[in-house]
């Protein structure tokens, strides 16, 4: 009975997984048929609007020539004839239309908008520019105060050095101390020279002790 229930429970499985599989494999196509007649139907829609804009085109482009001959037969016929302008040139000067106004407007548009962006970029760049020159001097700043601050430390610590050699040798017993600028000693005299040279001669000589074998 164990083993019956088990083979039931696998075919019913397997049933219900190979329905679930057919079952979705029928969606996919379903979906992709409705996607692709979707796109046909949208291309159409495309392919019927560009025919009724071409048409309305050429109509349009119909009408305006038809206005131009119409203006240039008009004032042609308002011209009289004279025997004296036979073989001369005439000049006509025909009315505008709504197309050539049309092209004169875009025209100062475009130029309008150019121009615009022109002098947009332009004041782009004086920013840009103004923006670097300030950083660099204020870079140049910063570096002329840690120069200037360096020097200042750099004073101190030579003040600072000076003060405690002065209170090393006081306390050694001397009470003065001679500056950077005074270190180099004075020429010696004729008097000291002679006094130094009495005192060698009187000086006993060096008494030899015998080194210790």
């Amino acid at each position: 009975m164990t083993i019956q229930r088990a083979y039931r429970v696998y075919r019913a499985r397997s049933t219900t997984r190979r329905q679930e599989d057919l079952e979705r494999r029928a969606a996919l196509k379903i979906q992709g048929c409705y996607r692709r007649y979707k796109q046909f139907c949208y291309l159409k829609k495309l392919h019927n609007a560009a025919i009724v804009m071409q048409k309305h085109f050429r109509m349009r482009k119909r009408n305006d020539k038809e206005e131009n001959n119409a203006a240039v037969e008009a004032v042609i016929a308002s011209v009289p004839e004279h025997p004296t302008l036979d073989g001369q040139t005439i000049c006509i000067q025909v009315p505008k239309t709504n197309s050539t106004l049309l092209r004169e407007r875009a025209a100062t548009t475009i130029q309008v908008a150019y121009r615009y962006r022109h002098r947009k970029r332009q004041a782009a760049a004086r920013k840009i520019q103004n923006f670097m020159r300030q950083n660099r001097n204020k870079l140049r700043k910063m570096h002329a105060q840690n120069e200037d601050g360096a020097s200042l430390v750099h004073q101190k610590m030579n003040a600072n050095n000076q003060q405690q050699q002065r209170i090393s040798l006081a306390s050694n017993g001397t009470t003065e101390i001679p500056s950077i600028s005074t270190m180099t000693p004075p020429p010696p005299s004729s008097q000291t020279t002679q006094t130094f040279h009495v005192a060698a001669a009187q000086a006993p000589p060096p008494h030899h002790q015998p080194r210790p074998q």
